[in-house]
Formats: structure tokens, C-alpha cells, sequence
């Protein structure tokens, strides 16, 4: 949030902006700075306060600071998202074309299918190198590819399974066997 920001050494700070925004007049905050009260700190070139030198008294018109700590946690993860869901698509959209000469060789697939093994192969190649084993990131990047890809799968495990085989042998994940499977009539 644009009013709240957290410092290097994590203490919550907050915008002159958000505190007028809350009810605090700037009269108040201008005598703070007089008696050198509170713990100024500049973000962008702005001017905020650290949430826990602000007076008592006026806390009470705040948020609780647990309350804008979760809005801050709840952005990063929001803008976390953001990012992966932006690079799958990207590669979706854009980075296929890499991989469309690749599957033009394999002669079984039409050329639907080719241009879905492109996207899909693309967007693993994504998966794959920007998987780094941070916390929570295979959620995100799940979440980015079922947003693209809504019906490949159901579960996050399942996800997680397809994902472990691509590390080996991407085109397992890429190229669907089932197209290929003779389809014989139970009717002679």
C-alpha cells in the first residue's frame, strides 16, 4: 500500500497521507515533528512515521498495526501472483514460437496440436527456470498456469507429479499420448 511501508529492519512505517486520511489532523503531526516525537523516515522521497513512536493517544484512531501488517503481507502476495501469472503468459503468448519448428517435425501432430505443444512447452521451460525453491512460489506458479491452462490440472499434487517428470523428460508433460491411442469400434 502506497500510506504503509515496512523498513529493512521490518518496522511498519506510515504516510503522512494515510494518517490525515484516518483522522489525524496536521496540526498534530506538525507538533510531533516540533518535539521530535516520532521516528521520521523517508520512502520515495516522502515523509512517514514509524507506527510505533506515533502517541498512544492517537493509535487508538488507527489500525492496529497486526491489521496493516496482513494489508502489506496480503499485497506482496497479490504482486507475487501478479509476477508469475505475467511470465506464463508471456511465454504462452510470445515464447512458443521457439518451440512450433520443434513439434512441426513430429508428423503424428496436426497443426493444432503443434501450437499446443509449443505453448505448453514454452510455458514449462518458464516453470522450470524460474522454480528456485522459494517458499510458496510452485503455488504460485500453479495458479498462474491453471489460469491459462484451466482443465491440465485439477490438484496441486497433480501439478506438482507433472512438474517432477518435466525436470526429466519435458515433452511427457507437453505431448498428450492420448492423441495418438488406435480408437477401435466395439461395433463391427
Amino acid at each position: 500500500m502506497n500510506g504503509i511501508r515496512l523498513s529493512d529492519d521490518k518496522r511498519l512505517f506510515v504516510s503522512y497521507s494515510f494518517l490525515k486520511g484516518n483522522g489525524v489532523s496536521e496540526k498534530l503531526i506538525s507538533k510531533w515533528s516540533c518535539r521530535k516525537s516520532c521516528v521520521k523516515k523517508y520512502f520515495d522521497l516522502k515523509p512517514f512515521i514509524e507506527y510505533n513512536s506515533i502517541p498512544k493517544s492517537t493509535l487508538t484512531k488507527l489500525p492496529s498495526e497486526s491489521h496493516l501488517r496482513s494489508l502489506l503481507n496480503e499485497e506482496q502476495h497479490n504482486s507475487q501472483q501478479e509476477y508469475y501469472n505475467n511470465l506464463l503468459q508471456e511465454a504462452n503468448e510470445k515464447d512458443f514460437i521457439n518451440f512450433k519448428e520443434e513439434y512441426k517435425q513430429d508428423r503424428r501432430l496436426t497443426p493444432e496440436q503443434i501450437t499446443i505443444c509449443a505453448k505448453l512447452r514454452a510455458v514449462w521451460e518458464k516453470i522450470l527456470k524460474n522454480n528456485t525453491g522459494k517458499r510458496g512460489e510452485t503455488e504460485f506458479l500453479f495458479k498462474a498456469f491453471t489460469s491459462i491452462f484451466k482443465d491440465k490440472y485439477k490438484t496441486y499434487e497433480s501439478f506438482c507429479v507433472s512438474k517432477a517428470k518435466a525436470r526429466n523428460d519435458i515433452n511427457s508433460v507437453v505431448i498428450d499420448a492420448r492423441w495418438f491411442r488406435e480408437h477401435e469400434s466395439s461395433i463391427n
